[in-house]
């Protein structure tokens, strides 16, 4: 599979999208490939990536330090921002399989090389220390870019304790290692590794309590089922460089949370009740739950999700509550209505704090992240979104409105498709526009997609 991606204008991706977080739009424009293998007991990949940087501040030319704007938000030339290449990355995983009686294992193996790479000029040192990584973590003083390979193992064991029965019940155990080599990309520049682990231990039970309503195809099946879930882990074992020079996070690697005190006891309580149909479909669920952090002696999100179904309508609800910060950290609602022909109307409502919900700041072996402090102001947004359906043609306009904004309104969206019976190809022309932004508030789009041109190999 290949994915190119390639833009030419250094604020097209903010300009499209809404920041909220100041990290919700991506840094970089990524184009991938990759093959993979795949088997009923392992899966292994090779891949291989460019990051071309995504920068939305203006950067200096190197006649005279002047900081270039206007036509210099080109990202190709010579005095382009540096992006970031994967020449190559392995993953190998083996699932966890039986190894006997009620104990299954398995294996996670990932390696990736990541250097800065530029189009147009030559990757000089004057040109890395110039470059403005996103997020606010670039180095412009003598520090440079430097090369990153990993490798990250991560072995795990899962013991069934309760397979049976109405309560069902499991303990599981990982540990991960990784190691990380650091080097120049010109010239003269530090070189050196960092070699850190961690374990994780956990336990989780649960039961469902169920009861059958009416007989034949109207029959209503009502479930209640709790869950809770314990997780510990032990302080990091090794010691982690602080990297001056290298451009930003590359990788979910490189968010793993640093806490004063990493060592974590956590749970997680919920319970959820569904009331379904005899085909299967859900008519309401709701979900409710409380995150509980045992060693920093504080609460977690308390969160619930709500939502119904029928066949012309669903309609949905949910919320995570910050305890510490006795604020509400996302707030969301959807109504969606739809007829036998394919006509769509759909209403939806989001709001996110600045600090996000607790599951955005987790590290990759945490349940959930640790609490922030308060900052900024909340993001709130509307969507409505009203789609036509003639024969193989539909019509579509949606609006975005910022309510607590001065500016209402976000963006207007219009747009035509064109299918065809088998599926197998799209032509879409839509028009965008802003009214807050002065440049260009109207933009024109047209995209062809060949959704399906067959398949070889297995």
């Amino acid at each position: 599979r290949a994915d190119a991606r390639f833009v030419s204008d250094a604020y097209y991706v903010t300009d499209e999208a809404a920041d909220v977080l100041g990290a919700s739009v991506l840094p970089y424009v990524r184009s991938q490939a990759h093959a993979f293998w795949r088997s009923d007991w392992a899966l292994l990949s090779l891949s291989t990536s460019w990051y071309q940087e995504r920068s939305d501040r203006p950067w200096t030319s190197e006649k005279g330090g002047v900081p270039r704007f206007g036509a210099e938000r080109r990202l190709f030339g010579a005095d382009s921002p540096v992006g970031f290449q994967r020449p190559l990355a392995l993953r190998f995983e083996v699932p966890q399989l039986r190894l006997f009686g009620p104990l299954r294992g398995g294996v996670e193996v990932a390696a990736a090389h990541y250097r800065p790479v530029a189009l147009g000029g030559e990757l000089t040192a004057e040109r890395l220390q110039r470059s403005l990584a996103p997020a606010g973590q670039a180095s412009t003083g003598a520090a440079l870019p430097l090369t990153l390979s990993r490798l990250d193992v991560r072995p795990s064991l899962a013991l069934t304790l309760l397979g049976r029965g109405p309560v069902r019940a499991e303990a599981y155990a990982a540990a991960r290692g990784d190691l990380s080599a650091y080097a120049p990309v010109v010239g003269e520049g530090p070189r050196f590794s960092e070699l850190w682990g961690r374990a994780t231990a956990g336990v989780w039970a649960g039961t469902e309590l169920s009861r059958v309503y009416g007989q034949g195809d109207e029959a209503l099946r009502h479930s209640i089922a709790p869950r809770l879930e314990l997780r510990a882990s032990t302080p990091e074992l090794g010691e982690r460089n602080e990297v001056e020079g290298f451009l930003a996070a590359v990788d979910e690697y490189d968010l793993y949370q640093r806490a004063a005190d990493p060592a974590l006891l956590q749970g997680i309580a919920s319970v959820t009740t569904r009331l379904t149909r005899k085909s299967g479909g859900d008519l309401l669920r709701l979900e409710l739950g409380q995150g509980i952090d045992f060693g920093a002696g504080t609460l977690g999100d308390s969160f619930g999700r709500i939502s119904v179904g029928t066949r012309y309508a669903t309609m949905g609800a949910g919320a995570r509550f910050d305890v510490e910060a006795n604020e509400f950290a996302a707030v969301g609602a959807r109504l969606g209505l739809r007829d036998g022909r394919g006509d769509t109307l759909s209403l939806t409502y989001d709001r996110l704090s600045a600090n996000g919900t607790d599951r955005m700041r987790a590290g990759l072996d945490d349940l959930f992240g640790p609490a922030a402090a308060a900052q900024g102001r909340s993001f709130d947004q509307i969507g409505i979104d009203a789609g036509i359906r003639l024969w193989n043609m539909t019509l579509r306009y949606g609006v975005r409105l910022l309510p607590t904004a001065e500016e209402k309104v976000l963006q207007h969206v219009g747009a035509v498709s064109i299918g065809s019976a088998c599926d197998c190809w799209k032509l879409s022309a839509s028009m965008t526009y802003s009214p807050n932004v002065l440049t260009s508030p109207a933009r024109f789009f047209l995209t062809l997609d060949l959704k399906n041109l067959g398949s070889f190999g297995n």
